[in-house]
């Protein structure tokens, strides 16, 4: 692979006028010249479509019409992908470097078919920039709690495009847990290779799997996501979760949105953890 890996880089957008563009140049600005980008937009009616339009010599491929979720949008990319390695992001979230996918492309080259996912870390940053955590450990670690909850930060997960199709895309009717539902089901057969040492991309803190009015949404995913692979619908790690989930639900319900914002935005601070 090495040189000539081919990267797809994934971006699903709805009425994001405000932070795509710095989104797209993040990619447009890498030094690895082998990628191709593709957009999907969701019908935004804000301004969003005049940027793709802007950059369109830049884009390989790009589409405007109504979806169902970020996982629907998703998919309508997925034959786009060839024989290569996708990273799927939001309008939202920028590489964190102009070498990124030239450090990936050099830890990729001497991998063999039985790795079908590499993944490095993430910066969860403020919209000041600010950096509240990095998400991603190695999967000796990782891999602990897997089949509970979803420990891969999405934006730093590289995709082999044989993966698709031997497990297909992804399940349209998740609205938070489709990434997982697709990996639970991939990593059972194929571990993943850790990028160690290398953050993918910085993820601004928003978008609904980071509302604190649907944290019990994401539980309830994540326990449809196990009955769905045959695992039991609870676990510990899950049932931690939910605790939290519903501490904060409860919190949102008693104080309001600006009490339990910032009661979260504390435990970020001090554990590195959304919840």
């Amino acid at each position: 692979m090495g040189q000539n890996c081919q990267f797809y880089i994934v971006i699903a957008v709805l009425n994001a006028r405000e932070t795509l563009e710095r989104c797209l140049m993040s990619v447009l600005s890498q030094e690895y010249p082998h990628y191709k980008l593709l957009v999907v937009d969701g019908g935004s009616d804000d301004g969003t479509v005049e940027i793709l339009q802007k950059y369109q010599a830049d884009l390989s491929w790009w589409v405007s019409g109504p979806d169902t979720g970020i996982y629907d949008a998703w998919n309508k990319a997925l034959h786009q992908i060839k024989d290569g390695w996708a990273l799927f992001l939001g309008a939202d979230d920028v590489l964190q470097s102009p070498d990124v996918l030239l450090r990936v492309a050099d830890s990729l080259q001497h991998v063999g078919s039985g790795i079908k996912v590499a993944y490095g870390q993430i910066a969860v940053v403020s919209c000041q920039g600010h950096i509240y955590a990095i998400k991603g450990q190695p999967w000796a670690l990782a891999g602990k709690n897997f089949t509970s909850i979803m420990t891969l930060p999405h934006q730093g997960v590289f995709h082999h495009s044989s993966l698709f199709k031997e497990y297909g895309g992804f399940n349209p009717e998740l609205k938070i847990a489709g990434d997982y539902d697709l990996l639970l089901k991939v990593l059972l057969d194929y571990p993943p290779l850790y990028l160690d040492d290398l953050i993918v991309a910085s993820w601004q803190i928003g978008g609904i799997s980071y509302d604190v009015k649907t944290p019990i949404l994401v539980a309830r995913e994540f326990s449809q996501v196990r009955r769905n692979n045959g695992y039991h619908a609870l676990s510990f790690p899950l049932f931690v979760f939910y605790i939290k989930a519903y501490v904060l639900r409860g919190l949102y319900l008693l104080f309001g949105d600006r009490f339990s914002t910032r009661v979260a935005s504390i435990y970020r601070k001090v554990t590195g953890q959304w919840i």
